[in-house]
């Protein structure tokens, strides 16, 4: 099954209804994190399943799942490689240590974004690249498939796709990218290597 998260500029129930039409022939599940109601101001009831985010002092509601530090990278001499099993996320993309929230935040920012302690009073901006952040994060660590997402600033642009795209073992494609590939009938390329 094909599991896509949708970012929060796609909760359109018309947007959904098109990705849907052109998966039809494709298992799959849609799903979007819950930052994703906060920033729309209103429960999401349409749209697939509901992940929670990560826990993130100051910015998640109570009822979030609790993060803390976790490398989903692979360092050398310090890494343990994870058990053969489909149930569990495998990472094998060489890191610096840092957890996946951070080193997206690092990413998505163009390392510009405050480091943790300095973010008490975040600009609108900042806050906007935290919940991005968070939405990767949480995309990740729920071994999701393919981010969809129309934020090429965020997720796409200045090589940020393949940095993205290496942090988090995934995919991350635009609704048109992933019509395309639909309509070319290689949706297969989306799915993790075995």
């Amino acid at each position: 099954m094909l599991l896509l998260t949708l970012d929060t500029n796609l909760v359109d129930p018309a947007e959904i209804d098109l990705l849907e039409a052109k998966l039809a022939n494709v298992p799959h599940e849609f799903a979007f994190i819950g930052v994703t109601e906060r920033e729309h101001g209103f429960e999401i009831g349409y749209g697939g399943q509901r992940v929670n985010e990560s826990m993130d002092w100051g910015e998640s509601p109570w009822g979030s799942v609790w993060g803390g530090p976790k490398s989903a990278v692979f360092v050398l001499d310090e890494a343990v490689l994870a058990p053969d099993d489909a149930s569990v996320c495998r990472f094998d993309v060489l890191g610096d240590g840092k957890d996946v929230l951070q080193s997206a935040l690092d990413i998505i920012g163009d390392g510009s974004f405050p480091q943790p302690g300095h973010r008490d009073e975040l600009s609108d901006g900042e806050r906007r690249q935290l919940r991005d952040a968070m939405i990767f994060d949480a995309h990740v660590r729920e071994c999701r498939h393919v981010l969809v997402s129309n934020d090429q600033k965020a997720y796409v642009n200045h090589g940020k796709r393949e940095k993205l795209e290496r942090l988090g073992a995934t995919k991350i494609r635009t609704t048109a990218e992933l019509i395309a590939i639909a309509d070319g009938g290689t949706l297969d390329e989306l799915l993790p290597s075995e």
